[in-house]
C-alpha cells in the first residue's frame, strides 16, 4: 500500500512502526505500518516525510496481529465466595505478555437471571483487565427464565452474539436437555448468533465411572482418561450436530481433544455452519502424564489423549479440519489442586495456559513444520476474531484496532516459576524451552508490554457483531 507524500501536520496521535517483518502470502516481507488514533492507518513504502512522528524500529522482529483468545476462565465462580486462582488482573497480565490483546470469557449468572445482568456483573469483574475483553453468555437450564427468546434478543442487540451450552454438569445446573438445546439453536439462528458447545456426554461419563470404579479408587488419575473417554466427547458432538440438522445455526465446539470428534465436525461442516477449536494441552501433552506423581496438576476436561491423537490434531489444524486454537486458560493454585484428596469428583479441572499460547504453538507447530506461521496467524488471530464477532480485531488492516506484537523468532527462553505472571504459582510447562520471544505488545496503538515490563491495565469491553464462519 502506497502512502501519500503529503506531510502530516499534527503528529501526536500517530505512531510509525518501521522495518518490521509482516506475514504476507506465505512469506515474510519487510515493511512499515502507520497508526493513527489507535487504528491501523496505512502501510507506507516511503517514510521520509514521517520523521517527526514517534517511531519504533522493529528491524529483525516479526509483527503479528494481537492474538484473540476466545476461551478463557478468569475469576471463574465455583461456589459461594469460591473462585479459581486467576482473576482478570493476573490472567490478562499473563496473556498480554505473550501477545494476547483480546479475550472472550463467560458470564456466570444464575438460572433465571438475564444475560444482560450476567454481562454487567462480569464487566465489573474485568475492570482491571490488561486486554480488551467480551463475554459469551452461559446458558444454564432456562426453565426459570420468564421470556428466554426476549433475553437472547436483548443480549444480541447489546453486542453479545455468542451463547455457551453444556451437555454435562447437570449437578451444577448447566446441562441442557435436547429440547432446550434445540430452542437455543433456533434463537441463535433467529438472532444471527453462534452457539458454543462444551461437548461431553454425561450419561457416558457416568457409565464409565461405574465401569472403571476399581481403577478410579486405586489410581484415579489413570482412570480419568477412561472415564471421560474420546467416545464421551464424540457422542456429545454427534448429538448436538443431529439436533442442528434442520436448524443450521452456527455451532462452535470448544476444546476438542479427539480426532474422532474433529472428523465428525468436518463432515457436518459440509451441511451446516460449524467450526471447532483445540487447545495447547491437547497438542503438546499425551495421556502419559496421568502416570506422573503430580498428574492431578495436569487435570482438565476433557482429558488429553494419546500421542497419536496429538499428532492428528496438528494435522487437522494444518488442513483446516480444526479452525482455531484457544487456551481454555483456567488456573488453580497447587493448594486448590491438592485439596482433591484423591477423590476425582473433587478435583479442580483446568490449566493456566494464557502466558504461553503463542510460544507453545510457534515452538511445537511452526518450528516443527506442522503448521506455517501464516497458518498460526489464522488459527490464533484471524479466525477466532471472526468466530466470536470481533469485527475490528485479529487483522492488521486499515481501520482495524492497532493491536499487535513483535517477536524475535531466533530468541528462546525457558518456562520458569520465577517468571510466571499468573496467580497459580506453578506451570505445567515448567522447564520447557520455547522459541519466539515476545518483545513488545501494543493495544489500540499504545505500548502495553515492553521487554518484560507490563504497563498499567487499559483493557476495554468490546461490543461484537454477528459471528462470521467463512474461514477455516
Amino acid at each position: 500500500m502506497y502512502y501519500s507524500p503529503n506531510p502530516i501536520s499534527k503528529t501526536s496521535n500517530y505512531l510509525l512502526l518501521k522495518n518490521a517483518l509482516f506475514i504476507s502470502g506465505g512469506a515474510l516481507k519487510a515493511g512499515n505500518m502507520l497508526i493513527k488514533d489507535g487504528k491501523v492507518f496505512s502501510f507506507p513504502n516511503n517514510t521520509d516525510n514521517l520523521s517527526k512522528i514517534k517511531t519504533i524500529d522493529a528491524r529483525g522482529l516479526i509483527c503479528m496481529p494481537g492474538i484473540v483468545d476466545i476461551h478463557t476462565h478468569f475469576r471463574l465462580k465455583l461456589g459461594e465466595h469460591n473462585y479459581n486462582s486467576d482473576d482478570f488482573e493476573s490472567g490478562t497480565k499473563a496473556a498480554l505478555s505473550c501477545g494476547i490483546t483480546c479475550v472472550a470469557d463467560f458470564t456466570d449468572q444464575d438460572p433465571g437471571d438475564s444475560f444482560l445482568s450476567g454481562i454487567k456483573k462480569r464487566i465489573k469483574d474485568a475492570k482491571k483487565s490488561y486486554c480488551d475483553y467480551s463475554f459469551h453468555c452461559i446458558v444454564p437450564s432456562f426453565s426459570k427464565m420468564k421470556n428466554f427468546s426476549l433475553e437472547v434478543k436483548k443480549a444480541a442487540d447489546s453486542g453479545a452474539f455468542t451463547f455457551k451450552i453444556f451437555t454435562a454438569y447437570s449437578k451444577r445446573g448447566l446441562m441442557l436437555s435436547s429440547r432446550e438445546i434445540r430452542q437455543m439453536l433456533k434463537e441463535a439462528k433467529r438472532n444471527k448468533a453462534a452457539v458454543f458447545v462444551h461437548a461431553e456426554k454425561e450419561e457416558d461419563i457416568e457409565k464409565n465411572s461405574l465401569k472403571y470404579a476399581n481403577l478410579k479408587k486405586k489410581n484415579p488419575m489413570k482412570a480419568f482418561p477412561f472415564i471421560r473417554s474420546e467416545v464421551t466427547e464424540l457422542n456429545a458432538v454427534k448429538e448436538v450436530i443431529k439436533l442442528n440438522e434442520d436448524i443450521k445455526a452456527k455451532l462452535y465446539f470448544v476444546h476438542i481433544s479427539s480426532p474422532l470428534s474433529a472428523a465428525e465436525i468436518k463432515k457436518a461442516s459440509e451441511r451446516m455452519p460449524v467450526r471447532a477449536e483445540t487447545c495447547p494441552q491437547y497438542l503438546i501433552f499425551s495421556d502419559k502424564i496421568y502416570s506422573k506423581k503430580d498428574a492431578y496438576l495436569y487435570s482438565c476436561c476433557p482429558p488429553v489423549r494419546s500421542p497419536n491423537a496429538s499428532l492428528k490434531l496438528w494435522d487437522f489444524l494444518n488442513k483446516g479440519v480444526l479452525s482455531a486454537v484457544s487456551t481454555d486458560s483456567c488456573g488453580f493454585s497447587v493448594k486448590m489442586k491438592k485439596s482433591w484428596g484423591g477423590d476425582l469428583d473433587k478435583l479442580y479441572m483446568g490449566i493456566s495456559s494464557a502466558q504461553f499460547l503463542f510460544p507453545l504453538i510457534y515452538t511445537f507447530g511452526v518450528r516443527k513444520k506442522r503448521i506455517t506461521l501464516e497458518r498460526l496467524k489464522a488459527l490464533c488471530c484471524e479466525n477466532p476474531a471472526k468466530f466470536a464477532g470481533f469485527s475490528k480485531k485479529g487483522f492488521l488492516k486499515k481501520g482495524y484496532d492497532a493491536d499487535f506484537f513483535l517477536f524475535d523468532p531466533k530468541e528462546c527462553f525457558f518456562v520458569s516459576k520465577k517468571s510466571l505472571l499468573n496467580s497459580c504459582g506453578y506451570s505445567v510447562y515448567e522447564g520447557f524451552k520455547l522459541w519466539g520471544k515476545v518483545k513488545k505488545v501494543f493495544l489500540r496503538g499504545k505500548i502495553a508490554y515492553d521487554g518484560g515490563k507490563v504497563f498499567k491495565p487499559m483493557g476495554a469491553y468490546v461490543k461484537r457483531t454477528p459471528p462470521f464462519f467463512n474461514s477455516r
